[in-house]
């Protein structure tokens, strides 16, 4: 995390502390960033009160490397609860790039809702909607959020009466008037419905929310914990996995990355084994498991790997081809 990220928590740390909800922001973070695993949310949700959970959570995404503030910025979009905070974010990055904070190094950029300007040149000045596909590929991401690329201090371009810019500004009105907010309803569809227009009624939402992400992750680890007793017999579970089964899994685990986040690798390690074996996706996936097999020692047993590769939806028939052949 670049330092102007770092500066604009720092700025904002009683806000984020008083109004954030972690729990509410989970299942966004652990969409968003490989590194935000199952054992450091356990971690942070083992502090007392609201507050401090907060306080671990900001205190934590500044050592989770480039993408942290582009996964919390995102899920901050995402949640539909935190629009304030959004607002307080750009407001912050602004007034810090117009002090002149930084400008020498490689900063994230902020998109000011559909109106997007920043200085590419002398004299040129690029005004665009949404990141091109270029763009996209360079920073590995395809969300409107902030962009880890080198910046010059962004224009200050006025938006006229028919801009992007001033037409979102008079839905956002229009909404706050109304009451109205589009959420998400879990099975991907969005939907507009009636949002609570006092705090009391939003810290009701957001407790019912976050009380709402609770449940489903023990509802999984519980249907995980039911499949692996009715699947893998008892005497095997605590077995220690063998290298043998580990080099079966690694040619059928797709999406590895999530599995090594999940196992507790960071990005930068992760990036490691793909550099290492760039055109052998299956020795990146052996490499990472063994690492993680010679780390745990005993402690890597066939019940702990089964539970993590059930989270991370690998296919059940891989699973028991991997350890029951």
């Amino acid at each position: 995390m670049n330092d102007l990220h770092k500066e604009v928590l720092r700025q904002n740390m009683v806000l984020l502390t008083k109004d954030l909800d972690f729990n509410t922001m989970v299942p966004h973070m652990q969409e968003g960033l490989v590194g935000f695993t199952d054992n450091i949310v356990e971690r942070i949700q083992s502090e007392k009160t609201k507050e401090d959970r907060n306080r671990e959570f900001i205190i934590t995404l500044k050592t989770l490397g480039p993408s942290a503030f582009a996964a919390f910025y995102k899920s901050i979009i995402d949640s539909k609860a935190f629009d304030h905070i959004k607002v307080t974010i750009d407001a912050t990055i602004e007034k810090l790039r117009q002090g002149g904070f930084g400008n020498t190094q490689s900063q994230s950029y902020v998109p000011n809702n559909h109106a997007t300007q920043h200085c590419a040149g002398e004299g040129e000045a690029i005004i665009q909607s949404e990141p091109s596909p270029l763009q996209s590929a360079r920073i590995g991401v395809d969300l409107q959020g902030p962009y880890d690329m080198p910046m010059m201090a962004p224009m200050q371009v006025a938006p006229g009466p028919g801009s992007d810019s001033s037409l979102q500004s008079a839905r956002t009105a229009h909404q706050v008037q109304e009451g109205l907010t589009t959420y998400n309803n879990g099975c991907g569809d969005s939907q507009t419905s009636t949002y609570p227009k006092t705090p009391t009624d939003q810290t009701s939402v957001n407790n019912s929310a976050a009380s709402r992400v609770r449940d489903d992750i023990q509802q999984k680890k519980e249907e995980i914990r039911r499949w692996i007793a009715a699947n893998i017999p008892e005497n095997l579970r605590s077995k220690r996995v063998s290298e043998p089964q580990l080099a079966h899994l690694s040619s059928y685990i797709g999406k590895w990355e999530h599995v090594a986040g999940k196992l507790g690798f960071k990005q930068g390690q992760i990036d490691h084994y793909r550099m290492s074996n760039p055109h052998d996706s299956v020795s990146q996936v052996n490499r990472m498991l063994c690492d993680w097999r010679s780390k745990l020692a005993n402690e890597a047993t066939v019940e702990c790997l089964c539970q993590t590769l059930r989270k991370c939806n690998v296919d059940q028939d891989t699973i028991l081809q991997a350890f029951l052949q």
